[in-house]
């Protein structure tokens, strides 16, 4: 048998240099390897997200321009319509209250 202790091999020495050298800060080499994935899942999420909403978007049945049209005359007609309702339920309440109240 021989005794290999004498025999050096590059990579063990390069892994044992790297271990050698003392850490600034333990914690930041813990957390650097974390915050990455946790910035990957993110990011992954956020493309994921993009391409869920841009296959629902295919899948609208978009209006045509004359429905729109259509569709936005009639909700300033209804606009019009409960503006001028709430302006004279407004303007007979406050007749009343005139007559109930008389000003001093």
């Amino acid at each position: 048998m021989s005794n290999r202790t004498d025999v050096k091999n590059p990579k063990t020495e390069k892994r044992a240099e790297k271990s050698s050298k003392p850490d600034k800060d333990p914690k930041a080499a813990k957390a650097a390897p974390a915050r990455t994935r946790a910035l990957t899942v993110r990011r992954d999420q956020a493309v994921r997200f993009y391409q869920d909403t841009k296959s629902e978007l295919k899948k609208v049945t978009w209006p045509t321009r004359q429905q729109t049209i259509n569709l936005t005359l009639v909700v300033i007609g209804l606009s019009i319509a409960t503006g001028i309702s709430l302006g004279l339920i407004d303007l007979v309440f406050s007749t009343l209250y005139r007559f109930a109240v008389p000003a001093a």
